[in-house]
């Protein structure tokens, strides 16, 4: 079929289904894809779940996705000409997910969403090899520490949009974040965003080897540190966030 881009996008949906991605396989001339869902897409270990190898395709996204493995992923590994990656929740296919993405090396942008782990380094090894990555979206991620030694090397970094999740270690979450974006050098845009966990957001941020920093101490110290980037800093509730999320914000 000559079909090049697909949108199968459900925002609104509440309730699970599952999507057998190998009846994509027909569609050899897409270029362009995006599965989504405000309910969770189930991905079963099964071959009719496994993601097909679409030689054209250049833009993935995925999110809303319970993925049962990172088997139902492994053909993206073969699609070495893809530029733009979205993942949704990540967590049930580390650390295997990062070598897959590690082949990935023409990706220009990437976008992962609840995942990390502060001890484990297969996503910063992951990014060493994407030498020109330009937009990196973390969504709702625990920060390892060496994720400053991956943005030293991506120089080509101009958008940059993390959320870090403060749900375990978060004063050591924060230090690895800020010491990491630290190290960017010629940022266009930075959003470093919070989730809260209750109906308000806390007023100070936690941060190891530091004081207790208010939100407005935190945008005053990007600002400083990026006085021609666009600065943000964003709050949103734990319970809205896979709205959020689905929203692509």
């Amino acid at each position: 079929m000559d079909i090049v881009g697909l949108d199968l996008t459900m925002s609104d949906r509440t309730t699970s289904c599952d999507v057998q991605l190998s009846s994509l396989r027909c569609l050899g001339r897409l270029v362009r894809l995006k599965i989504g869902s405000g309910a969770s897409i189930i991905l079963r270990d099964d071959g009719e779940y496994f993601m097909p190898y679409l030689p054209n395709l250049r833009h993935v996204a995925l999110t809303g996705f319970n993925f049962s493995s990172p088997v139902n992923l492994e053909s993206l590994a073969q699609q070495k000409e893809l530029i733009s990656l979205e993942l949704g929740d990540c967590k049930d296919i580390e650390p295997g997910i990062y070598g897959i993405l590690g082949t990935l090396t023409k990706l220009k942008r990437l976008r992962l969403e609840n995942g990390g782990d502060v001890n484990d380094s297969k996503l910063c090894e992951a990014l060493l090899k994407i030498k020109g990555l330009e937009v990196l979206e973390l969504m709702n991620f625990k920060i390892p520490k060496n994720l400053v030694d991956s943005f030293k090397e991506l120089q080509h970094l101009i958008h940059v949009s993390i959320w870090p999740d403060n749900t375990f270690k978060s004063a050591v979450v924060n230090k690895n974040l800020f010491t990491a974006i630290s190290n960017c050098k010629d940022l266009k845009y930075l959003c470093w965003g919070i989730i809260a966990e209750g109906e308000f957001t806390p007023k100070v941020l936690e941060m190891e080897d530091s004081d207790e920093l208010t939100f407005e101490d935190l945008f005053h110290r990007l600002v400083a540190l990026f006085p021609e980037c666009r600065v943000e800093v964003k709050s949103v509730s734990r319970k809205l966030w896979k709205k959020f999320c689905s929203t692509r914000k």
